[in-house]
């Protein structure tokens, strides 16, 4: 009867099919350990949060003009993008966001090429994500205090309905 040698890579492979996510996710720990120690990012309980950032603020007198109309304050505008994600069994909310930086928040939905406002509370499904993005739903904060230009940073505080309030800073980036 004749015994085949065993190989390192056939050793290799049985390896990897026993432990490939450990393996996985030990890679991914290590190749990317930079750029999540760059980011930002704060847990809080069952909500993880990551890096938020908004691109420089909007000087358009017409949208000024529109805002006043919509009963929203006067002022720059800036639109901020971000990531959380609700690890826990149970569903939580975002009520409202505040800053000495902006007078008012709302969110801002695309919906088919259109951009339509949705009232707080924000909801954050447990186990899902929540990508807020250019062209999927962010936020839009009204009324700043001062322009932001690319580098420039503020802080915002998430408050949550059974969380407790996440302060974040937001990195202003060019677009």
């Amino acid at each position: 009867m004749y015994r085949r040698k065993r190989r390192w890579y056939s050793i290799g492979m049985t390896i990897w099919r026993k432990h490939s996510r450990v393996i996985a996710a030990f890679l991914a720990l290590v190749l990317f350990a930079p750029v999540f120690a760059a980011a930002q990012s704060i847990t809080r309980g069952d909500i993880a949060i990551g890096r938020f950032w908004a691109y420089p603020a909007e000087t358009d007198t017409a949208k000024y003009n529109a805002m006043l109309m919509q009963g929203m304050p006067s002022g720059p505008t800036i639109d901020v993008f971000g990531s959380i994600v609700n690890g826990g069994n149970l569903s939580e909310a975002i009520t409202t966001i505040t800053s000495p930086a902006f007078k008012a928040a709302t969110i801002i939905n695309w919906v088919r090429g259109a951009q339509y406002i949705q009232a707080f509370p924000l909801l954050l499904a447990p186990g899902k994500p929540l990508a807020l993005g250019p062209q999927t739903q962010f936020l839009r904060l009204y009324g700043l205090g001062g322009s932001y230009k690319s580098g420039d940073r503020f802080p915002i505080t998430l408050h949550f309905q059974h969380t407790p309030d996440a302060t974040i800073d937001v990195i202003v980036q060019a677009k």
